[in-house]
């Protein structure tokens, strides 16, 4: 292995760092995922308001057409895979770096975009009407990406919901920023697959 390692160029092995930890995520990824850990985003969730200031989802969630996210955590990963993998085996086969390079790129982007596809397609196909989202109101979840504060933009938390672990986007009317790893309570639902949250503790004023 270290007679390996020292046979690479500079360029290969930048190439491999960037494979081998990337390559690493993918598999704990796709082992979470046949466990149910890691969960994709729900879609398509119709809501009312009722006066106890908790909006009601309708009796049963879909999966809406929320179209293709490409840019994701799962994208990049499966991104700098196909490309150090692809680079690092070009450029041992005699290629130039250059060409090495570009082949590389394209070939993660490939990828990036195939990956952005099934993700769709396999909520799509999770999709069959039976998921009663209106469970998760009042819930605890936890959040996995920063929410902006005032609805500014999205985050993303995890929630459990019908005893399956599911990540979805989520806005906050609160005026700070919530944190990754915070506790978060389901509010509401607004738009098609976007939950309304606070805090389940208030924040600290500065």
């Amino acid at each position: 292995m270290t007679v390996w390692w020292e046979s690479l160029t500079l360029l290969e092995k930048m190439a491999a760092g960037i494979a081998c930890p990337a390559t690493l995520i993918l598999m704990i990824q796709i082992v979470m995922q046949l466990f149910g850990l890691d969960g994709g985003p729900g879609d398509g969730l119709d809501v009312d308001v009722d006066g106890d200031g908790i909006q009601d989802a309708g009796e049963h969630g879909d999966f809406g057409d929320s179209g293709v996210h490409i840019f994701t955590i799962r994208g990049f990963v499966t991104f700098f895979t196909i490309f150090g993998w692809s680079f690092l085996a070009l450029s041992r086969s005699g290629a130039s770096s250059s060409m090495s390079l570009l082949v590389g790129f394209v070939l993660g982007s490939c990828a990036m975009v195939i990956t952005g596809f099934v993700i769709y397609w396999a909520l799509k196909l999770q999709s069959d009407g039976t998921v009663n989202y209106s469970s998760a109101l009042g819930m605890t979840g936890r959040v996995y990406i920063p929410i902006p504060p005032d609805r500014t933009g999205t985050g993303k938390v995890n929630v459990l919901i019908q005893e399956r672990y599911c990540e979805c986007d989520a806005v906050s009317d609160e005026e700070q920023l919530i944190e990754t790893d915070c506790e978060v309570v389901i509010m509401g639902v607004t738009g098609r697959n976007t939950l309304i949250v606070r805090r389940k503790q208030p924040a600290k004023k500065a």
